[in-house]
């Protein structure tokens, strides 16, 4: 009989890339390397405990998923018919009880941890969306995020079940039915991740949407090093394979003016970059960054105290290069 690749549609569970960009869309199809979500003096109330409880329920299912799709496809391939051969090769129970155990092991934990980061996304929501007329539409999105977790529970105990019938692979009727119980539980699960994938951009769009459009960030593509000059001597620092490129000082005059900086970092994920002194925020953003460099403008208040401020870029993968701009 022909291979079949079990859950291959769970071998790439990454959350897509957010449909739009609220902060700058003029650069999004120009130069997409960083997607900002929110800008401003400093995170919208709630998007940090949200966005961490939102990775974590997609890094959960994603682990779920994988588990579940490696047991699938070894129990495929522990009873198959090969070439010339009058009937399968019988499976191994002793094999197909090792190859079931991986979900109690590690299946089973996986989903456990996605449902603790769905209590806590459940809670964050409420603050998130406060006030916001989304705020039903997350609600509903986020509780059938539970749902999913069900479905993939029901999944690992259909699994198990299948682990039963391939023991019993000794003919061809009973690999037959083993393989169709497979195909049954792939295609329940796989109505749940395609579920899952739906909502995941679904909330995105939707939290995105709950930010005010930017006015104190502006993408751009690197910016050159004559015109960070124009704005003052410039100065390079670098950990961790991130990189800053910004003015030593920035005279800040009495409007508003941008700060350019330019951002390399070594790693797709969130991130944020802010212009703080001390504890204050005077301008920041947070969003989805590229692996690569691109460039921002920041809007410093026209009036801001002079002195020593300090220029932060952030990976949540706690990737963190800071520098000093001496504002004049």
């Amino acid at each position: 009989m022909p291979q079949v690749h079990y859950f291959s549609f769970l071998r790439s569970p990454e959350l897509p890339r957010p449909p739009f960009e609220p902060c700058d869309t003029s650069i999004s199809t120009v130069f997409p390397n960083y997607t900002p979500e929110w800008c401003g003096q400093r995170a919208p109330a709630g998007y940090e405990a949200f966005r961490k409880a939102f990775a974590d329920y997609q890094a959960a299912m994603a682990e779920a998923g994988t588990i579940m799709a490696g047991v699938g496809e070894d129990l495929l391939f522990s009873c198959m018919i090969y070439e010339n051969s009058t009937g399968p090769q019988p499976a191994d129970p002793m094999e197909i009880e090792l190859i079931v155990q991986r979900l109690s092991f590690s299946g089973r934990p996986a989903l456990d941890r996605a449902n603790e980061a769905w209590n806590r996304l459940k809670f964050a929501q409420q603050k998130a969306f406060a006030g916001d007329p989304a705020a039903g539409s997350a609600a509903a999105d986020v509780a059938a995020l539970n749902d999913v977790i069900t479905a993939y529970g029901r999944g690992i105990m259909n699994l198990e079940d299948a682990g039963e019938l391939f023991k019993q692979c000794t003919t061809h009727p009973a690999m037959l039915a083993a393989r169709s119980a497979l195909e049954q539980e792939q295609a329940s699960v796989g109505a749940a991740f395609t579920q899952m994938t739906g909502l995941y951009t679904k909330l995105e769009a939707e939290f995105q949407a709950t930010q005010k459009v930017c006015k104190t960030v502006r993408v751009r593509e690197e910016i050159s090093a004559k015109d960070i000059r124009k704005a003052g001597a410039p100065a390079t620092k670098s950990s961790g394979g991130a990189t800053l490129v910004y003015p030593k000082t920035f005279d800040v005059g009495h409007k508003s003016k941008m700060l350019p900086l330019n951002v390399t970092s070594p790693a797709a994920g969130r991130a944020t970059v802010s212009v703080k002194r001390g504890s204050k925020g005077i301008v920041a953003t947070g969003g989805w960054v590229a692996e690569g460099a691109f460039g921002l403008l920041m809007s410093v208040p026209g009036g801001t105290k002079t002195g020593k401020v300090t220029v932060t870029f952030r990976l949540d993968s706690g990737v963190t290069v800071t520098g000093k701009v001496t504002l004049m």
